[in-house]
């Protein structure tokens, strides 16, 4: 049987969670990826950056950047790209919506 003092507990976790949900959310994708990459030093290759980028913000999509870029924007992308210039095609054209 769960007693009122129970309850409070529960409902102060759930509460607290939502927080730390919310706090998560509002954080931006270069907070993001900062603090994957940050932490794990599999994710500081320049190869794995893209994986992590795509991973977060097109694999709902399921299309590679090149394919995306091409099929929505027009834009044909070269194989030598770095990191930092897809990250700037992501952002001016808010890929996947999180770059407000």
């Amino acid at each position: 049987m769960t007693t009122f003092s129970n309850y409070l507990d529960q409902q102060k976790e759930k509460y607290q969670y939502r927080q730390r949900v919310k706090k998560v959310y509002k954080m931006t994708i270069y907070e993001e990826l900062r603090k994957i990459i940050n932490r794990n030093a599999c994710w500081q290759e320049e190869g794995r950056k893209f994986e992590l980028l795509w991973n977060l913000i097109l694999s709902s999509d399921k299309r590679s950047f090149s394919e995306y870029f091409e099929e929505e924007h027009n834009i044909k992308l070269y194989d030598a790209m770095t990191f930092k210039e897809i990250l700037t095609l992501c952002r001016d054209y808010n890929v996947g919506g999180k770059f407000k």
